[in-house]
């Protein structure tokens, strides 16, 4: 008996610690650094603008959420291993990673990552220096050449089944491949022509082939430990999860890792979230407890990267609009759902010279998700 209550005592201690990490006096400063950003001159593809944040802040108070004892069990996942760190170290690499961000090919990358998971990613791929990246999710390539700028020598592997075109031809925009690495090997899709016949009339580089999912390549020749994995993708993390352990791959990067039923696909959250089934705005993609219980028990290690900037009220958007919840829940996660920000005071801001990005460029922050996956 003692020894439960111990661990349901540090089970809530845990669970205690991060839901009041959201003060009032946080979420002010956030608030007061968000607005303090300029926005784009073109913003009608963004999903958060200044404008809607403004709005939306009187609506969902930050700091107003239940007690810990009503949220117990929200989410599993922040219990397992994580990566050790602090937000000083993560912003040593600050100034490397904008002098080329903002030399970076693609300015406006609509539909793709934005700063906060750019830094994020960048920061992984420094840490890990991966010998090969499996990048599933092209879209206008800018991935790509972030890989390339933090690891020269990786080998890159890229897979994306929609895309339109390469740069030149007429197409949609947001389908438009606007950097090619002629050093990755690509597998694409879409209206890619990507056959010998292709190949023979120059249309496509030889460096394209034909799509098919990562999972069905032969990678017997790779070494698994320094294999790092981007699912940007929007597929069901339970199925990449599987085929992770199966092929024997440890590393993974999740980037759209979406509140639970927020979404049509299931994310990490998903998979974290033990909580009582709860009515959802549209069909997603969601995880049965079998499933949901095997992906948890085939993660080893889980850590969420922080946010350089971020307001409960931007999660509170999403939520609001996905998903039909009562106000506990909610303000449940709203309390739990995102780590501490990088950046917490206009000094900082100015130290790494950030005042200049984009409010909406700052806004997209879906909870990018470092996972390590259990061998065997």
């Amino acid at each position: 008996f003692f020894s439960t209550m111990l661990i349901l005592y540090a089970f809530l201690l845990v669970f205690c610690v991060h839901a009041v990490q959201w003060t009032d006096e946080l979420c002010q400063a956030q608030e007061s650094l968000m607005n303090s950003l300029p926005e784009y001159s073109n913003n009608r593809a963004r999903k958060m603008t200044k404008a809607k944040f403004q709005a939306s802040v009187s609506r969902f108070p930050c700091a107003e959420g239940p007690s810990s004892r009503e949220c117990l069990g929200m989410h599993r996942c922040r219990m397992l291993p994580s990566w050790s760190t602090n937000r000083e170290e993560i912003l040593q690499l600050m100034p490397d990673f904008l002098e080329l961000w903002w030399k970076r090919p693609i300015k406006l990358n609509t539909w793709g990552m934005l700063f906060p998971h750019q830094f994020g990613f960048y920061w992984f791929l420094r840490q890990l220096q991966p010998e090969v990246v499996i990048e599933n999710g092209v879209r206008r390539g800018l991935t790509t050449w972030l890989i390339r700028q933090a690891v020269p020598d990786v080998k890159i592997f890229s897979f994306d089944p929609g895309l339109a075109s390469f740069a030149g031809r007429k197409q949609k925009k947001h389908d438009v491949l606007l950097y090619y690495d002629p050093n990755a090997t690509y597998y694409l899709g879409g209206s890619y022509r990507c056959g010998k016949e292709a190949e023979q009339r120059h249309l496509w580089p030889r460096g394209i082939k034909r799509f098919q999912d990562w999972s069905t390549c032969d990678w017997s020749w790779a070494n698994k430990d320094k294999v790092l994995i981007l699912f940007d993708d929007h597929m069901n993390i339970g199925e990449r999860v599987a085929q992770m352990r199966k092929l024997g791959f440890i590393h993974a990067l999740y980037d759209d890792n979406h509140p639970s039923g927020a979404t049509n696909f299931a994310t990490p959250h998903d998979a974290c979230d033990f909580t009582n089934p709860r009515m959802y705005a549209h069909e997603s993609e969601t995880l049965t407890s079998s499933e949901r219980l095997a992906t948890y028990e085939s993660l080893a290690a889980y850590w969420e990267f922080p946010p350089v900037l971020f307001h409960p009220v931007i999660a509170a958007a999403w939520i609001n609009r996905f998903m039909r919840i009562n106000d506990t829940l909610r303000n449940c996660i709203l309390s739990e759902l995102s780590p501490m920000p990088l950046i917490q005071t206009v000094g900082q801001l100015q130290q790494y010279n950030l005042t200049t990005i984009a409010f909406d460029e700052m806004a997209g922050y879906f909870w990018l998700v470092w996972l390590k996956i259990r061998s065997g």
